[in-house]
């Protein structure tokens, strides 16, 4: 058992009956998509005209157990994402307060530099679209104090991802998976809370049911509806050869077979060559289509930006009269120099007036620090360098693997100059005590101890002064082995999991 009652998996199971789990649970994954392309260096078997698509799909890295998450510490971040909704709204169309964090930015971090200008151009031209959406989510993990007579535990906040926010659809089918795998006594054996012979009482209670999927379809579609041209269609912005088209897809088909919306995709390059400006109105135009939303689903690392096609791209959307999901200035509101300007003191209380809601947000957050040239970023450095172990090292990245972490921050430190440095946060290691758990990958089983965080989806849809929509809008958890450092599925850190309330 963990610290915080979690049970240890398995406890009893034979190998037989391990296996026998193990390949239903695949099964389920691949009869309901929980699937990913191959990655690269795997043949296509079918390859079709499109030399760089293949027919190829393999089960998503799952758990095969839901790994456990404190009750309280659930309901405490799902409880808080209307806020943050809320939040980062008003952070977003705030001009003065990004300014004010992004210049000291300009010419430190190239990508943010590119962005800001975007932003600024934008900023030049009369509102040709006072619709808002933004599909967003808030990452989480425990925090055990290293204090052995310390048992507590906090929910902290990892980070606010504002743009290409992924795997909601394929996290509603891994919570799915479990809740199937439940029917079975010798699994909900494993749950060692529940009597094996209640079977379904208990299902609701300890996994939460996830409609994670649904959430970004639906706004969408009111979006859309808000534009105010039925014939008008959704674009989604991709990445060229993307893995994870899957997650992609079921957002396309309940769009299409829900709201009879069409969706196209493109990546920035073939937006490029492909969409136009009408002339008076700025409606974005792809093939004599009117774009109602443009959906990103890449545009959000310098990886996207091959070169000036990619970036002419996105200057064209952003200009367009088309809703932006999400616009530039949420991309530039989910960056990190942002997450740590408001961990300062009183920031909080310059977009929210209620202090019962500014303590509850303020409640989540870990240390974070700049590595700029004020007394403040000199300080944290100080610390960073002589007691690295404490710290994990940020850009202003998103996506995984860009993070540097303990006694690697050193050593790289000295490869930046103190400008480039500027482009950086510290943030307090957060530590998360390890549970145990089975985690598939490619059909190969690897058990032992692991670490969970949380994702809230959060969706917000207002038109100028009215707000639509404001809600949590579910969740996902993804477990990676406590060796690990980063814990990225889609950049192959982690799999997709589901909470154990416990």
């Amino acid at each position: 058992m963990t610290s915080f009652g979690a049970p240890d998996y398995p406890s009893d199971l034979s190998d037989p009956v391990l296996q026998d789990l193990a390949t239903k649970a695949i099964d389920w994954a691949q009869s309901h998509g929980l699937v990913m392309k191959p990655a690269p260096n795997v043949t296509a078997a079918l390859p079709l005209a499109n030399s760089h698509y293949t027919g190829l799909a393999t089960h998503a890295p799952l758990a095969l157990f839901p790994s456990p998450i404190p009750r309280a510490s659930f309901r405490r971040a799902a409880d808080i994402q209307p806020h943050l909704n809320s939040l980062f709204h008003r952070i977003a169309n705030d001009y003065e307060f990004l300014v004010s964090h992004m210049e000291g930015l300009v010419g430190v971090d190239d990508f943010t530099t590119r962005l800001y200008a975007i932003y600024q151009r934008v900023r030049e031209q009369p509102l040709n679209q006072p619709i808002t959406l933004a599909y967003t989510r808030s990452d989480y993990l425990l925090h055990q104090s290293t204090d052995p007579s310390d048992h507590t535990l906090a929910i902290q906040q990892v980070e606010f991802n504002t743009i290409s926010v992924s795997f909601a659809s394929l996290a509603q089918v891994t919570s799915n998976i479990h809740r199937y795998l439940w029917s079975f006594p010798e699994y909900r054996r494993q749950l060692t809370f529940s009597d094996p012979s209640r079977q379904w009482d208990e299902l609701d209670h300890h996994l939460p049911p996830n409609q994670s999927l649904h959430g970004l379809p639906s706004a969408i579609a009111k979006a859309w509806q808000l534009y105010g041209n039925p014939k008008a269609i959704v674009l989604m912005v991709v990445q060229p050869n993307e893995r994870n088209i899957f997650d992609q897809r079921f957002v396309e088909y309940e769009l299409q077979s829900k709201h009879q919306v069409k969706v196209i995709r493109r990546t920035l390059k073939e937006v490029d060559a492909e969409a136009t400006l009408h002339p008076e109105t700025q409606a974005l135009l792809i093939g004599g289509e009117e774009i109602a939303v443009t959906y990103y689903r890449s545009a959000y690392a310098p990886q996207d930006y091959g070169g000036e096609e990619e970036w002419a791209a996105r200057m064209t959307v952003e200009l367009s009269k088309s809703v932006k999901c999400p616009n530039i200035s949420y991309q530039l509101a989910g960056t990190k120099k942002v997450q740590e300007v408001l961990s300062r003191a009183g920031v909080l209380e310059r977009f929210i007036s209620d202090p019962d809601i500014c303590s509850r947000i303020r409640e989540c957050f870990t240390g974070l620090y700049p590595l700029d040239s004020t007394p403040a970023g000199r300080q944290a450095l100080q610390q960073a360098l002589a007691t690295p172990e404490r710290f994990v090292l940020k850009p202003q990245r998103e996506g995984g693997g860009n993070n540097v972490y303990g006694h690697d921050i050193p050593s790289f430190i000295q490869t930046l100059s103190p400008k480039e440095l500027g482009g950086y946060i510290l943030m307090d290691l957060i530590c998360p005590p390890p549970t145990s758990n089975i985690l598939i990958n490619q059909g190969q089983l690897h058990h032992g101890p692991v670490i969970s965080e949380l994702g809230i989806f959060g969706v917000w849809l207002s038109d100028a002064n009215t707000v639509h929509l404001n809600a949590e809008a579910g969740h996902l958890l993804r477990t990676k082995v406590a060796s690990s450092n980063e814990g990225g599925i889609a950049a192959g850190f982690g799999v997709i999991d589901s909470p154990l309330l416990i």
